[in-house]
């Protein structure tokens, strides 16, 4: 069976990402969440945005997208948000 046109085309998660974020990043709510799925342009984040690799950054950062499982996306999630209890609320 050929490979089409279509499933050449089709980017890693780290291109996905770049995609997304340049075409959204003006909009309200994705500029707090470019440091999460590609990480800073420039310098470091600290905190709790630093919780672990960004999406773009991880092991699933170079496949093709349409192989990547949602039990994939949920360990990378986990691995940044690890089960326990909530951050202290701030006063």
């Amino acid at each position: 069976m050929a490979v089409t046109a279509l499933k050449r085309n089709i980017p890693t998660v780290a291109e996905a990402i770049e995609k997304f974020v340049s075409v959204h990043q003006h909009r309200r709510g994705v500029r707090e969440h470019i440091s999460v799925l590609v990480g800073p342009r420039t310098g470091r984040v600290t905190g709790r945005k630093a919780a672990g690799p960004t999406l773009a950054r991880s092991n699933l950062g170079g496949l093709r997208f349409d192989r990547v499982t949602g039990p994939e996306f949920a360990a990378w999630f986990h691995e940044r948000h690890p089960a326990g209890p909530p951050p202290p609320a701030k006063a």
